[in-house]
């Protein structure tokens, strides 16, 4: 039995490196995606659909969601989609989560958006 956790780091790290731009399901490998998904290759996910409000909250020093990342996903979604980007230059992919400044910066902004979305 593989360990997920690491397979996912392991594949995140082959888009990196290949600058694969894809947004798919996770991939079990052919014979595990056979079985699951009745293909190969893992099936991709259509955003481009998506028509809930959104807010894209993105750091400069994020090397897990870099500006290309975020660049691309704004790319892929419809217009009108995006209400609020926000880039806080000095953040980075832990700092959304542990960041002792993230309450201010972060949390009351997104508080305070969805209560706008209302």
């Amino acid at each position: 039995m593989r360990v997920i956790n690491v397979e996912f780091w392991k594949q995140w790290y082959q888009r990196r490196v290949r600058g694969d731009q894809r947004l798919q399901m996770y991939d079990y490998g052919s014979k595990g995606n056979m079985a699951r998904y009745n293909s190969t290759t893992p099936p991709e996910y259509d955003i481009s659909s998506l028509a809930v409000p959104t807010a894209l909250f993105a750091g400069g020093n994020d090397y897990l969601a870099d500006p290309r990342d975020v660049a691309w996903l704004e790319g892929q979604l419809g217009p009108g989609v995006i209400r609020a980007n926000v880039f806080l230059d000095d953040f980075n992919h832990l700092d959304f989560v542990w960041g002792v400044v993230t309450d201010a910066r972060v949390y009351q902004r997104m508080v305070r958006f969805i209560k706008d979305q209302l």
